[in-house]
């Protein structure tokens, strides 16, 4: 291609719309987590992990969301999303101080709520509303009524979570192997 050439080929059949905002429907999605980076807001200068997460099937499929609306602040009132996104991958996050790499979780998958958040210049932006575990999520197109041999299922499962209960230290460890990036 010459420098001086009056057109250039641009494929822009994966691009959203509107600019820097992502608008998704709202609803239930599986994504997988791809990558962060830390970061403090210009106001507060509040500490953040900005998680990007790729959607993994249906219409956004290979989609990656990372921006201001998939932040995880650190501050202590809210640690509570954190605890909420590595709990839906599977981690468990004992009741004390740990060092997380969060790389370590790259790949997992997990489910994420998307909602509509509030206009901001007469646009609205979807927002993370909750992190769900993959069993949750593929449960919620499920019917919820009550099943009274459901509540004999749970009083076995009580059984098997005494032994599982057992094995809680072994996850304790991993966790508190985990190394915190630096930027912190």
């Amino acid at each position: 291609m010459s420098k001086n050439a009056k057109a250039i080929p641009v494929d822009f059949s994966k691009e959203e719309a509107g600019g820097g905002r992502k608008r998704f429907k709202e609803g239930d999605y599986e994504v997988k987590f791809v990558s962060h980076e830390f970061g403090r807001s210009k106001e507060k200068e509040t500490p953040y992990v900005q998680v990007g997460l790729e959607f993994t099937d249906g219409k956004y499929k290979g989609v990656v969301w990372s921006n201001m609306r998939t932040r995880l602040y650190l501050s202590d009132s809210s640690l509570w999303r954190l605890r909420a996104f590595l709990e839906a991958m599977g981690v468990n996050i004992p009741k004390k101080k740990v060092n997380i790499n969060f790389s370590k979780y790259y790949g997992k998958s997990l489910g994420v709520t998307i909602v509509d958040g509030d206009p901001y210049e007469g646009r609205v932006s979807s927002e993370i509303g909750d992190f769900l575990d993959l069993d949750t999520l593929r449960g919620a197109d499920e019917d919820d009524d009550y099943d009274e041999d459901e509540e004999e299922e749970d009083e076995d499962d009580e059984d098997e979570e005494e032994d599982e209960d057992e094995d809680e230290d072994e996850d304790e460890e991993e966790i508190e192997e985990m190394d915190v990036d630096d930027d912190l």
